[in-house]
């Protein structure tokens, strides 16, 4: 995970505290900097922008709240870059920003969470659909541009999505017991409790007979 990661460079030449330092410092500006384009391209004035651009930067999500999981970071921040070109597409049909766009998300890839990484790019072929059919593309050509999309994105990041693929499937998660893995679930009926939260308390049982493990 993150061998490929651009930022990576800064550790030959700085050590590694102020290396990793410089890394946040660089991975906040371009979030803060994008969103604030992205709002500009969606006709926002400069001073909402800047504001928007400022509570993207200085987020709790990117300012330090997950400081320890850096990988979470690094996808974050460039989700401003990914739409910011999907949104130059969207206005103006030229498929070079598609192209960027895969780059960027190829840079994501390499240095951010694979996990988030997974679920923000469904999003963002739902998000590819929807603008198609808003531009009335036609099926096929549609279609053409969605696989050349896909296509450069996972030609660029085969040489660590192949790799990956291979330790999953050495993964020794399949021996992981359902008891085991229950400890980190929790009942999806306490979802319910985020606007009732008394919605299953009695006075004998409370939250209806859930029981916490302390994990979830």
């Amino acid at each position: 995970s993150t061998v490929f990661n651009p930022l990576n460079i800064l550790f030959f030449f700085f050590e590694p505290v102020l290396a990793f330092n410089l890394s946040r410092i660089i991975q906040l500006v371009v979030a803060g900097c994008f969103m604030y384009l992205l709002m500009r391209e969606l006709f926002c004035d400069v001073y909402v922008s800047t504001i928007v651009g400022v509570i993207c930067e200085f987020s709790i999500i990117l300012g330090g709240a997950r400081i320890e999981h850096h990988t979470i970071i690094t996808t974050l921040s460039m989700v401003p870059m990914i739409l910011y070109f999907l949104e130059k597409f969207r206005r103006s049909n030229k498929e070079k920003w598609l192209v960027f766009s895969s780059i960027c998300m190829t840079i994501q890839f390499y240095a951010g969470f694979t996990q988030i990484c997974l679920y923000f790019d469904i999003v963002l072929f739902f998000w590819i659909l929807y603008i198609l059919r808003e531009n009335k593309y036609s099926v096929k050509k549609g279609l053409i541009l969605v696989i050349k999309w896909g296509a450069i994105y996972l030609l660029l990041i085969s040489i660590q999505l192949i790799p990956l693929i291979h330790l999953m499937l050495q993964s020794g998660r399949n021996e992981i017991t359902w008891d085991y893995f229950s400890l980190y679930a929790y009942d999806l009926r306490i979802l319910l409790m985020m606007f009732f939260p008394y919605a299953y308390s009695t006075l004998n049982e409370p939250f209806g007979g859930y029981h916490s493990s302390g994990i979830d």
